[in-house]
């Protein structure tokens, strides 16, 4: 073999090394059909962060006039507590994902139940079941408390901690449908985009300075992976930096 087809043999070589690799990370997971109640600051990234992904979604809310159809974005009427609306609504669809607000626990509690309610009338293999649940919920490892009987969240709503707290109770005596509880940081707030986070379950995660943040935009996008990879079915998890 000569210098010059040897050269080219190796430039062969590592190419091939590394197409596989670059490949795969650009290569999108199997699009998603994904129902979504919300479009708040959390939902909206949601459903960016899953359309940019490949995936087709359809945003579920009371006021469809305020939010904007986009390429497989569907945007629709309805109103989570309404479990007969909410069966039609995620019927044949492969996740749905609750990130709603609300002034009473009741809201959340109901609303969580009827998305449950919907699972069982749909049979087998319904939508997987994500609830965007706040960090009012996670424990405090010094007390074994919960963080809102240590230290509540300043300026939540009234409703807010209770009614995610016992959603949680409720969906942790469920185990015949496919249901997970995503606890976010304890500050999470529009940021920067960097799919650099860690995973936790029921603690929170502390940076080195002793802070549990997030951005919205990852948020969004551990949201996503956990749509398209399940790894927390009967489980509630959370990130942070």
């Amino acid at each position: 073999m000569t210098k010059i087809s040897r050269a080219l043999f190796l430039q062969g070589v590592l190419a091939a090394s590394f197409a596989g690799p670059v490949l795969a990370a650009q290569t999108a997971a199997k699009p998603l059909k994904i129902a979504i109640y919300g479009n708040g600051r959390i939902g909206s990234r949601i459903i960016t962060e899953a359309l940019n992904r490949g995936h087709s979604v359809t945003v579920i809310v009371r006021k469809p006039e305020d939010v904007k159809p986009e390429p497989r974005k569907t945007v629709v009427k309805g109103d989570i507590l309404n479990t007969d609306e909410v069966v039609k609504q995620i019927a044949g669809h492969d996740v749905v994902i609750g990130s709603i607000n609300g002034a009473t626990a009741s809201v959340f509690i109901d609303g969580g139940k009827s998305i449950v309610a919907a699972q069982h009338r749909l049979g087998a293999n319904p939508p997987r079941f994500i609830w965007i649940g706040g960090a009012s919920s996670m424990i405090d490892k010094a007390s074994g408390k919960m963080l809102f009987e240590v230290n509540p969240i300043p300026n939540a709503p009234t409703g807010a901690a209770p009614g995610h707290i016992g959603l949680l109770n409720y969906l942790r005596t469920v185990n015949d449908v496919p249901w997970t509880f995503f606890s976010p940081a304890v500050v999470a707030a529009p940021g920067e985009r960097t799919g650099k986070f860690r995973l936790g379950g029921d603690n929170p995660v502390y940076d080195a300075n002793g802070k549990s943040t997030i951005s919205m935009e990852d948020l969004a996008i551990a949201t996503v992976d956990e749509a398209e990879k399940p790894a927390h079915n009967h489980q509630r998890f959370t990130i942070g930096y």
